[in-house]
């Protein structure tokens, strides 16, 4: 351990998806940049040749095991690490293993580095509960045992602080909180926004009875005479974008939802450019990056309580309007208070303006790197 270049491997499934880091990209290669011996094992099939600045390995095979899906929404799958992929991982012989959360390839990086009295960093991004989880059962003590072996825990938010401690048991004093995972606009200065009469509204995210896209579309259909002419921007995939069409042209507002379907990573910082306030009426989120991508790119966002980023957002002074879309009018009470009054739009995006500190990709690779001193140091 007293290598000046300790070996730092990242014990995690996935990164991103299919292929794409997204918002990992940024962070594990400052990370890497400044701890040059870290190593991140991926799926043997990964395309590792798109980032070069990465220190990918394709070290992981898997058996697959499909779950029962969740309210329409594609069905999940379950990787049980194949004999070989535990050989590969004991070989990589990490000083400190950063394990992401509570995965069969985190849980393994967790035993590798205990068995070589390495040291673990245990990234658990937040309360599990804003996810439908439940506070207890055979899963969270699966969780409180292997919390154990964890020399540093690090966790974005207050509500995770308290999860890890009271739920989990880690002793308070080994608990770090920073958000070590958000996702930002590549650098650049903020941009302004459009200048239209027209409000520009923008939902990115997955189209789905979850994401709340449905109770948003009728809710503005239902907005009265007085609230300001809107645009609502549709950015995702998912089971229902037929539905969000019909029921548009239903109620007479197909000319103002506009369809984009799902688009890439890197293409997504144009849609938050082009609006003016971002609205994610989720019935449930871990801990949603959607109002991290709005108040970096400058943007207010209406945000519902139940997305377990929305306090943390709150807390930091972004300019970010929580709503609770399980109470009767929810959504269309926060909708007609930002359309109906005069100026709030207004008064928001020049709250906006300044981005709260902390969400940078520079800031999430600092949190983690010195949580990993911290480890190493423990």
């Amino acid at each position: 351990m007293d290598d000046v270049r300790p070996r730092v491997v990242w014990f995690s499934r996935t990164y991103g998806y299919r292929g794409d880091l997204m918002y990992f990209g940024p962070l594990l290669a400052g990370v890497a940049a400044q701890l040059p011996g870290t190593a991140v094992p991926v799926g043997h099939d990964e395309p590792v040749e798109r980032h070069p600045d990465v220190p990918l390995r394709p070290l992981l095979r898997s058996w697959w095991v499909p779950l029962r899906s969740r309210r329409g929404e594609e069905a999940p799958r379950f990787p049980v690490p194949r004999p070989s992929t535990v050989l590969r991982l004991w070989r990589t012989r990490p000083d400190v293993a950063v394990c992401l959360e509570f995965t069969p390839v985190a849980l393994l990086g967790m035993v590798i580095a205990r068995l070589r009295r390495a040291r673990v960093l245990l990234l658990v991004e937040n309360d599990p509960r804003f996810r439908g989880a439940p506070p207890t059962g055979r899963a969270v003590e699966v969780k409180r045992r292997a919390a154990r072996l964890a020399t540093t825990v690090l966790t974005s938010n207050d509500e995770g602080a308290r999860y890890v401690v009271d739920d989990l048991g880690v002793p308070a004093g080994r608990v770090r909180v920073g958000a070590y995972l958000t996702s930002a606009p590549p650098g650049g200065p903020t941009p302004a926004p459009p200048v239209d009469d027209v409000v520009r509204l923008l939902f990115l995210n997955s189209v789905t009875e979850r994401k709340g896209i449905l109770p948003l579309v009728r809710s503005l259909a239902a907005l009265g005479p007085t609230a300001r002419p809107w645009r609502l921007d549709v950015v995702g995939g998912g089971p229902l974008v037929a539905e969000v069409a019909r029921t548009a042209a239903d109620l007479g507002v197909d000319d103002r939802v506009r369809l984009h379907g799902p688009v890439d990573y890197d293409d997504i910082w144009a849609h938050y450019a082009d609006c003016h306030v971002v609205v994610c009426p989720t019935d449930g989120d871990y801990r949603s990056l959607a109002g991290f991508e709005a108040v970096t790119s400058g943007r207010p966002a209406l945000l519902s309580v139940h997305d377990g980023a929305a306090a943390e957002l709150a807390r930091s002074g972004a300019a970010v309007v929580l709503l609770d879309p399980r109470t009767e009018d929810g959504v269309a009470t926060a909708l007609d208070e930002l359309l109906g009054t005069p100026g709030r739009v207004e008064e928001l995006l020049a709250r906006a303006a300044t981005p709260p500190a902390g969400f940078t990709a520079a800031d999430t690779v600092a949190t983690v790197v010195a949580a990993v001193h911290a480890t190493q140091e423990h």
